[in-house]
């Protein structure tokens, strides 16, 4: 609990710095008079954003879930034919072993403790390659269940039992062009094509 304290107190002094250092920044500009307008006019739109949330649809949340998990079983069972055998497509180093290996892909980029690196922005360089293809698949159906999921663990039903609703957290300093985003579920997670195909 102590611990706990100790870190609310940093946390509160270095936000106060913080703000300190962008109001003085604010008075040298002068435009603290139209940062505090804009500011109000923003947060009108956020505070009832985040009251208020966003609806689910709870059963087709499931289904796209659903959905998700059985293309990822099937490009498994795919792979598990091709090479006779079981693969965690998890893996780094069973990935790493087979592009190598069986498919004789030239993998340079290793990791610090010296594994070959699997990760997607390594897969594109060899994207034409039906296998990697098929791993890039796998890999952005993963990413995408993961939001799914996210979702889901963050959903509440109203009090009314009517349906169901997702509130987050916007944020307006967190990136570093200061554009609004936001957390706990990041709703920004939009699925798209990097996250369903892997291309």
């Amino acid at each position: 609990m102590r611990l706990l304290e100790k870190y609310a107190i940093q946390d509160g002094i270095r936000q106060q710095k913080i703000t300190e250092f962008y109001f003085e920044a604010l008075q040298e500009l002068n435009v603290v008079s139209t940062y505090k307008k804009e500011m109000e006019l923003l947060l009108n739109v956020i505070i009832p954003m985040e009251t208020r949330g966003v609806k689910v649809f709870q059963n087709e949340l499931i289904m796209e879930i659903f959905s998700t998990e059985k293309q990822m079983n099937d490009i498994t069972t795919e792979f598990t034919q091709l090479l006779g055998g079981q693969l965690n497509l998890n893996s780094s180093a069973q990935i790493a072993e087979i592009l190598t290996d069986r498919f004789k892909i030239p993998l340079t980029d290793k990791t610090p403790s010296g594994q070959y690196k699997t990760n997607q922005t390594t897969l594109k360089k060899f994207k034409d390659n039906p296998f990697v293809q098929k791993l890039l698949q796998f890999s952005g159906f993963s990413t995408g269940r993961g939001y799914l999921r996210d979702y889901l663990t963050h959903m509440v039903k109203k009090f009314d039992g009517t349906e169901y609703i997702i509130h987050t957290n916007f944020k307006q300093n967190s990136t570093k062009t200061f554009r609004l985003s936001s957390s706990e579920p990041n709703l920004q997670n939009i699925a798209n094509d990097e996250t369903s195909s892997g291309e």
